[in-house]
């Protein structure tokens, strides 16, 4: 290829796409992306381009520019990352448990980000991602593929390669080496699940034990308090209490056997 980029050599698992190239007016390697005569318009390619490059994120490939070739058509230029792939790093043996979870937390938060501004990748796999110095990075967001693409293809795909990964985790790195295998980590695998079952159910047990104490201590003050049917009442006292006798209308009333007195005499 004549002009700013010259190209090094190909890709490997990209059919001949894909060219490691150097950009000869900064003097940077880059990668090169062809497209494959696939029914995708040239009009479709560029948009996806432009969109894609406007991302900026850790854990994106950097679209760089776009451009045209006499031979080969059109193709877009990205950052090169350097690193393994995925798919290269899986097959050297087991990762670390706490290596896996950030991998799957880091790869979310990318793919998010490239949704958010409007872009896919469309043909997720371990080979687009690179195990750089900094941390994964998904390379191909903004190639416009034939059927399309979407964010929730882009999920199904990540969610596809999450067993691939589980299935070589190990124990953390300062218990096991990199180069363990996952038959050898079966005895650790099922020790730890076991020592997570007695921590479950050890903790049941504090809290039954919490909730029975608590019971307890609340029927003990129950028990302490008097009832409303055994506190004297204070209406039976009252009821209870001698009555006073009432005054009698007269003193004859009074005292039956009293005589009248007698007149008083004139003045």
């Amino acid at each position: 290829m004549t002009g700013r980029y010259a190209m090094e050599r190909p890709l490997g698992g990209e059919g001949g796409l894909a060219w490691l190239a150097t950009d000869k007016v900064l003097g940077r390697p880059v990668v090169l992306r062809f497209f494959a005569a696939d029914g995708v318009s040239e009009d479709d390619r560029r948009a996806c381009a432009r969109t894609a490059a406007l991302l900026s994120h850790p854990g994106l490939a950097t679209l760089l520019d776009m451009g045209d070739d006499a031979e080969r058509g059109l193709y877009i230029v990205f950052e090169h990352v350097e690193g393994p792939t995925l798919r290269a790093r899986l097959s050297e043996g087991a990762m670390a448990a706490d290596a896996v979870k950030k991998l799957a937390s880091d790869l979310t938060a990318a793919l998010a980000a490239a949704h958010g501004a409007g872009s896919v990748h469309g043909r997720l796999r371990p080979e687009d991602v690179v195990l750089s110095r900094t941390g994964p990075r998904i390379t191909g967001v903004g190639v416009a593929r034939a059927g399309g693409g979407d964010a929730a293809a882009d999920r199904a795909a990540l969610a596809a390669m999450l067993p691939a990964i589980i299935s070589e985790i190990s124990v953390p790195a300062e218990e096991a080496p990199v180069s363990a295998t996952p038959n050898s980590l079966l005895p650790r695998r099922r020790t730890r699940r076991i020592q997570n079952l007695f921590a479950a159910a050890g903790l049941l047990v504090i809290v039954a034990l919490v909730a029975f104490g608590k019971r307890t201590r609340e029927r003990t003050r129950h028990d302490d308090t008097p009832d409303a049917a055994s506190a004297p009442s204070t209406n039976a006292v009252r009821t209870s209490a001698p009555t006073r006798p009432k005054p009698s209308a007269s003193v004859d009333a009074a005292t039956p056997d009293a005589s009248p007195l007698p007149p008083l005499p004139p003045p």
